[in-house]
């Protein structure tokens, strides 16, 4: 899907060169649609309250990124642009973590993690050079769910355990588009988020479970900016 996806990109790019950009893009109501890769980071402990026994763990999992958005921006006479945008991220990333337990310290148990971005809320700060280069910076939040996740273990007599928490996350990059015609531009973007930790207790065996996800991300977009004019 995501291959397709890219190639979509690749194809609307080359049709779309042939026309000079005459119009600012993101300038006034625009939607735009993008993919790309993201690195997470997952950083967990498990730890037995009665004995103290901890063990923290980290992964990383590689994904592809899919993210609709919808904004708003505009230049003032210094050149100077300020965006806003609102948006979604899909699909759910999930990574496993196995580790010794602090309980059952004779077995060895398996944590799922996971974070998805419900909706995305981000300024854009920024210098527009010309009518077809634009350079901003993103400042954001988003609004999320963890989860943490104890798989069954039939050796060990252990039910499976599920947490779902929605989180805040914080998100800062940076990110340049290019204007093709008056209405469609392609971007690239960067940006780095980290989000609160879910924090969990198993009662029957006095075992705490937390999990902090971060996520590089970065990706290309397809712009269609709406003019103020109509069509």
């Amino acid at each position: 899907m995501s291959s397709k996806f890219s190639y979509l990109l690749i194809a609307l790019t080359l049709v779309l060169g042939v026309a000079r950009a005459e119009a600012f893009m993101k300038e006034g109501v625009y939607l735009g649609l993008g993919c790309g890769a993201v690195l997470d980071r997952y950083d967990f402990q498990a730890k037995n309250v009665s004995t103290g026994l901890t063990i923290d763990k980290q992964t990383n999992q590689v994904g592809c990124l899919g993210t609709i958005f919808f904004g708003y921006g505009f230049t003032n006479d210094s050149c100077l642009y300020l965006g806003g945008e609102v948006g979604t991220n899909y699909p759910r990333r999930t990574a496993k973590i196995h580790r010794q337990g602090v309980a059952l310290t004779s077995f060895t148990f398996t944590n799922e993690v996971s974070v998805q971005d419900y909706l995305t809320f981000d300024l854009l700060p920024g210098f527009r050079f010309d009518e077809e280069w634009l350079i901003y910076g993103r400042l954001g939040i988003s609004y999320a769910n963890v989860s943490l996740k104890l798989e069954e273990n039939p050796a060990a007599g252990v039910a499976e355990y599920a947490f779902y928490q929605d989180r805040y996350g914080f998100r800062a990059g940076l990110g340049i588009s290019h204007a093709f015609n008056d209405f469609f531009a392609i971007g690239l973007d960067y940006y780095y988020s980290w989000y609160e930790k879910i924090d969990t207790f198993i009662e029957l065996y006095t075992t705490s479970q937390k999990q902090r996800p971060q996520s590089h991300y970065v990706g290309v977009s397809l712009i269609v900016t709406f003019p103020r004019d109509g069509w």
